[in-house]
């Protein structure tokens, strides 16, 4: 599991596999996946992505790696946003998001096994997005924050005034649909409006 990028000359394709080989793939990392680009007020370009742990060795990770301009090529080392340290995430973080509001970084991540009910969106916050991040004392979506209308909220990303975030579907655990619900950042924090 590594995450790699391909080209094309317009969106809807044909792509083409860039460079010799991935753009992440870390021994000892367990996986790198879900990567998620950020681009930073100054124009600086990152992908923020998981590692995904083992099951002996340190447990999954979110990562922030800079990268040039051409948003293919990384630019120094990677930085280490955080790690699954509660016992709420069962040793998983998860799809990474980051948003930036006028002194603070967000970064929303799920936590748990998406075949859980468990499973539920968590953010920290930085002055920067070098960290350090600090968790919000608890979940900002779950099965229960939602009154049960969506099951292991998760993937969560926020666009134009909303979270996106997936749930299982009616009740059951055959299939994961999309929702979405509008946020707010009033004094500094995530707010469900």
């Amino acid at each position: 599991m590594c995450i790699g990028v391909a080209t094309a000359a317009k969106v809807e394709g044909p792509y083409t596999p860039a460079g010799d080989g991935p753009l992440i793939c870390v021994p000892g990392d367990g996986g790198d996946i879900d990567p998620q680009t950020f681009v930073d007020s100054d124009g600086s370009r990152y992908l923020i992505y998981k590692s995904d742990g083992a099951a002996v060795g340190p447990p999954a990770a979110i990562w922030s790696q800079k990268l040039l301009a051409d948003g293919r090529t990384p630019d120094g080392p990677r930085i280490e946003l955080l790690r699954a340290d509660l016992a709420s995430e069962n040793a998983v973080v998860e799809a990474p998001s980051v948003v930036k509001t006028a002194s603070r970084y967000f970064l929303f991540y799920s936590a748990d096994t998406f075949q859980s009910s468990g499973y539920h969106t968590g953010y920290a916050s930085a002055p920067a997005l070098s960290g350090p991040f600090v968790k919000a004392g608890s979940p900002f979506l779950s099965t229960d924050l939602l009154g049960g209308k969506v099951d292991a909220p998760g993937g969560a990303d926020v666009v134009d005034g909303h979270i996106h975030f997936h749930g299982w579907l009616g009740g059951g655990r055959t299939a994961r649909g999309m929702y979405q619900l509008p946020i707010g950042f009033p004094d500094d924090r995530p707010q469900l409006g």
